[in-house]
């Protein structure tokens, strides 16, 4: 973030403004209306819906993932499951 901070802080003349993410108060609230406006018209969204699904998706398979490790992993710790397990599991 810091990054993108000052690379915007050299350009900010050549800029509008520092966008949604990097701007607040009113400015923020100026830009964030003008781009509710269109990114928030179901046929503007159908566009990502697809994408938007696929991410959400992986997420949720990379939490179960990562449950069930952390899972695995506990108990291996209190002895209920081999170690070996674990590791060939993971």
């Amino acid at each position: 973030m810091e990054t993108i901070k000052a690379y915007r802080a050299k350009r900010i003349k050549q800029l509008d403004s520092a966008g949604i993410l990097l701007s607040s108060g009113k400015a923020w609230w100026h830009n964030r209306s003008k781009a509710q406006q269109t990114c928030l018209k179901p046929k503007n969204v159908m566009h990502y819906n697809d994408v938007l699904s696929d991410i959400a998706d992986d997420f949720v398979d990379r939490s179960v993932d990562l449950l069930r490790c952390t899972t695995m992993i506990h108990l291996a710790n209190k002895s209920i499951l081999p170690l070996s397990h674990v590791t060939e599991s993971a």
